[in-house]
């Protein structure tokens, strides 16, 4: 009976969330709930920081190629520079590509379902959208937002954008939700909002994972457990 119940249960697709947002807006929140709830993040994360104390949830290795293939563009999680239509242009970026490719095939091509935040992913969309599409691997992009005061105030206060100022952080949040609103119309992306999130735990965590893929992979959703990863406590820069 076990091994009928393992058969019938096993993972059936290769999908992978995509956890989309601009820096600060409650990408990690949102990603520890999926956790929480079944989604497989992996192994080898940023460990936590006292800006993520519960846990960054961005692959350590595909963070620092995120980085490379942005400074192939001299470009950089808070440039508003948009990248290239012919992106593969460069001997570089095709190089990092193809870097990618191989990380991607190892860590995602397995059939469960997994999981992927980086900010770095929002400019970086056509790329990795490609590649998934390459290696046969479906995406199913979740996308964050928060309100603008208080990515903006989280940001400043961060570090993470030393030359940072009110006009800077105004053009960084409109490229970003920009960018959001395309891949939104392009994929059908499930839409949430930090803010309401912290609000109502139970029924926006419940809202979002029933429109992810954890019937089609045979995997049971912990609804309890990922509103109560939710930790009001960090909510912070409020409005």
């Amino acid at each position: 009976m076990r091994s009928l119940l393992s058969r019938l249960f096993r993972p059936r697709h290769a999908d992978v969330v995509l956890v989309l947002g601009i820096a600060r807006s409650g990408t990690s929140c949102v990603s520890g709930a999926l956790s929480a709830a079944g989604v497989d993040f992996g192994s080898g994360l940023k460990p936590a920081d006292w800006q993520n104390p519960k846990g960054n949830f961005e692959d350590e290795q595909l963070y620092r190629l995120n980085e490379r293939l942005l400074s192939c563009y001299g470009s950089s999680w808070s440039s508003a520079r948009e990248l290239p239509e012919d992106w593969r242009r460069t001997d570089a970026m095709m190089a990092e590509a193809r870097e990618l490719e191989r990380i991607l095939a190892g860590r995602f091509g397995k059939p469960g379902l997994h999981g992927l935040k980086d900010p770095r992913l929002v400019p970086l969309f056509p790329v990795y959208e490609e590649v998934f599409k390459r290696i046969g691997v479906a995406i199913w992009p979740v996308i964050v937002k928060r309100k603008k005061t208080e990515v903006l105030r989280s940001i400043e206060r961060s570090g993470y954008f030393p030359a940072f100022t009110p006009q800077s952080g105004d053009e960084l949040y409109r490229f970003y939700m920009d960018k959001l609103d395309l891949i939104r119309s392009r994929s059908g992306a499930v839409s949430i909002c930090y803010n309401e999130l912290i609000e109502r735990p139970a029924v926006e965590a419940e809202r979002l994972c029933r429109q992810l893929p954890f019937g089609r992979n045979g995997l049971a959703v912990d609804m309890k457990a990922a509103a109560a990863w939710v930790d009001q406590t960090l909510y912070r820069n409020r409005s």
